[in-house]
């Protein structure tokens, strides 16, 4: 026991200090000995002397601390679609929202990664950890996040918007539907944050980042939020862990005396400090985040003597006006490689494939895969891995439709139907898109293109066509899916058309008549012919004969 008396003097197990003694922190080492005097043990304990209203100095300001929570791990799906959610991460949730239980009024901030978010909910041993983090009456604020821990400079370096928008929305989502609040405004940035990263987040509407110490430029500590300018010169909030008075939890090993250096440090800023400070505080990975050490935390924090006052991130925000401007400092981009496209290719790939057989259970699974390859904790042949099972899987599904190579159909008459026979080698029903192709003797009464529905197995499609001149035709039918992005197959066709059309039997006729009419203006003009050489005949005969009596009578 220790108490402040100066009339008293010590006993064992007892210490009387001095009732003079300042506010400060002072290191008071307990030894254990035994009936002989030899010390069996020894610990040293800072004893806080905080500032009381009967102290000429009145009672110091209080320091605003904004405790975090992290709840976070890889990737629970492999490449290969198996769930391998780790019950050591269940159990780290379910400690946190164990105790978070016992103290629902502390006010803290809790930084979920949504994909973890989405594991617990799928494991029945979680449900409970669940509840206790959706609680809606506690003071505390979610922060929203990308699905998976993502490289937002290099993301963004390489024109990634689109996906990035995907894992902002799929988490925005995860956490709305299973912890039931997300503060969009506020953004944890400490895997990577610049200029362009705060240009793309504010165009998305966040106001405040949470960030390292060393994401800043300058060594000077930071006792409050700070404003970080965008590159387009907007000003965003920051709000930067003190990983220093963090690490104080871990310092020495003991979470008792760990909880108690941490209260320390904190009443040395409170006397120190000359205006109102703030400070962020995340557990360090070390700290022992069990239920108790979570009431431990939270009953030193709301000490009424302790010199502190604990708010959630947001809070801290509007308690503290006065902001320094900080520069933030480059930002280490990592080398994507050829990942950005090979991401492309397969996303596109997936629309396709569900424009084909709709959303369905395995095309939401592979969208998923497509999220966790962007995670940071991933080796680049792991992020690889994961999207090439995506493509292979949906090349396989659309490799399921099939259409015959080659076809001769023979048509008697002018019109008549293309019998396209497909076959859907999926188990469950699919939409194609039909393209025909013919050349202009031929006419495609059903249409150039038709979307179609394919059950399972065999499927005959008429195509209905008109032909307009006798002979074979070649026709090209090609097979897609819905957003025309994929080709699934191809067929051709010959039309073989002995049928004589309408303007055929015209020309037919027409050719008849031409011909009619020749050979009848031919015969007649022989029969002339005839007729004038035998009128010539005759009328020499008769002129011979005439001739002859006159040469006899000279």
């Amino acid at each position: 026991a220790v108490t402040l008396r100066s009339d008293a003097g010590s006993r064992p197990g007892w210490a009387f200090l001095s009732a003079g003694l300042r506010a400060g922190v002072y290191p008071v080492v307990v030894t254990v000995r035994d009936a002989d005097g030899t010390a069996l043990a020894a610990q040293m304990v800072l004893l806080t002397r905080v500032a009381g209203d009967d102290d000429a100095s009145g009672p110091d300001e209080p320091v605003r601390v904004a405790p975090v929570l992290t709840i976070e791990d890889a990737p629970t799906v492999t490449a290969d679609g198996e769930d391998e959610t780790s019950m050591e991460m269940v159990g780290h949730a379910a400690a946190l929202a164990e105790g978070l239980s016992f103290v629902p009024d502390l006010p803290v901030t809790v930084i979920p990664r949504p994909e973890t978010i989405e594991a617990l909910a799928r494991t029945p041993e979680a449900a409970t950890a669940l509840a206790a983090l959706r609680r809606r009456d506690a003071p505390r604020d979610v922060v929203d996040g990308t699905y998976v821990d993502v490289a937002l400079p290099a993301w963004i370096a390489r024109d990634m918007n689109a996906e990035l928008t995907r894992q902002r929305e799929r988490g925005n989502h995860v956490l709305t539907e299973h912890l039931g609040r997300v503060d969009s405004s506020l953004w944890e940035a400490t895997d990577g944050f610049d200029s362009a990263s705060a240009d793309a987040l504010w165009n998305v509407g966040v106001r405040a980042v949470v960030l390292e110490h060393s994401q800043l430029e300058g060594e000077e500590r930071v006792l409050g939020p700070v404003t970080v300018e965008t590159g387009q010169g907007r000003a965003m909030d920051g709000l930067v862990i003190d990983r220093g008075i963090s690490d104080a939890l871990v310092r020495r090993g003991d979470p008792v005396l760990g909880v108690g250096d941490l209260v320390a440090e904190l009443a040395m800023v409170a006397a120190t400090a000359d205006d109102p400070a703030g400070l962020v505080i995340e557990p360090p990975d070390a700290w022992t985040a069990d239920s108790d050490g979570i009431v431990r935390l939270a009953e030193a924090l709301t000490d009424p003597a302790a010199p502190v006052s604990v708010v959630t991130a947001s809070a801290l925000l509007d308690e503290i006006d006065d902001r320094p401007v900080r520069a933030l400092s480059p930002a280490l981009v990592p080398d994507l490689g050829r990942y950005p496209e090979r991401l492309a290719d397969a996303r596109t790939s997936l629309s396709s494939l569900s424009s084909m057989v709709g959303s369905t259970m395995e095309v939401l699974a592979l969208d998923q895969r497509l999220l966790l390859s962007g995670s940071m904790t991933l080796e680049p042949e792991a992020r690889d891995r994961y999207v090439a099972s995506v493509s292979s899987v949906v090349d396989t599904r659309f490799a399921a439709i099939e259409a015959p190579p080659r076809e001769t159909v023979t048509l008697t008459s002018s019109d008549g139907d293309l019998p396209l026979t497909l076959r859907n080698g999926l188990d469950e029903p699919v939409r194609v898109l039909v393209r025909v192709e013919a050349d202009g003797r031929l006419d495609i009464r059903s249409g150039d293109e038709q979307v179609v529905e394919l059950e399972p197995g065999t499927t005959r499609i008429p195509i209905a066509i008109h032909t307009t001149i006798p002979g074979d035709s070649p026709v090209e039918i090609t097979v897609l899916t819905p957003d025309g992005s994929v080709v699934l197959d191809e067929v051709e066709y010959t039309v073989r058309s002995t049928a004589i059309s309408g303007i055929g039997v015209f020309l037919s006729v027409g050719a008849a008549v031409v011909l009619v009419v020749w050979w009848f203006r031919h015969w007649r003009k022989t029969r002339r012919l005839r007729r004038a050489q035998a009128d010539g005949a005759r009328l020499a005969t008769e002129i011979a004969a005439t001739d002859e009596p006159a040469r006899s009578g000279t």
